[in-house]
């Protein structure tokens, strides 16, 4: 997997990535979060056919949501996804995450966690998914017909 970053150049930030044995700079935007989500466009259409480890998918996701939400929601997504769903699906890509898999997070965590926060963890995680699937790097969210917990 081809590996990118977002450079500060003056008052703009450039993506930086390696292409065909060469390194291509494009520009990112204005601010950090912008060339981060520009990256992954960039990514995906340079490299499209290749499937995006879920452990740096969510990474990414965590880092350009932050900016829209507030911050102690930021503090419980970041508890949410470095604690629960990044450790659960760990050494997958994005295209590997199957329903069966979704399933048994929500019942695995079901056993140690409260139902509310399984399913704030779920819905983040369906969040997640749901990007990709806007991104294109999966055709459709395995935690479309997936339910939450009562």
């Amino acid at each position: 997997m081809a590996r990118g970053t977002v450079v500060p150049k003056g008052k703009r930030w450039y993506c930086v990535f390696p292409h065909q044995g060469k390194q291509i700079w494009r520009v990112g935007g204005d601010t950090k979060t912008e060339a981060q989500a520009r990256l992954r466009k960039y990514m995906q259409e340079f490299y499209p056919n290749e499937n995006f480890p879920f452990k740096d998918f969510a990474s990414d996701w965590l880092e350009s949501h932050k900016i829209r939400l507030r911050p102690n929601t930021v503090d419980v997504y970041t508890i949410a996804v470095n604690r629960h769903i990044i450790p659960f699906f760990d050494g997958l890509t994005i295209s590997e995450i199957t329903p069966t898999n979704v399933s048994r997070f929500i019942t695995e965590k079901a056993k140690t966690l409260h139902p509310k926060t399984v399913n704030n963890n779920f819905r983040i995680l369906k969040q997640m998914l749901n990007q990709a699937v806007i991104y294109k790097h999966i055709s459709e969210s395995p935690a479309q017909h997936i339910q939450a917990l009562p």
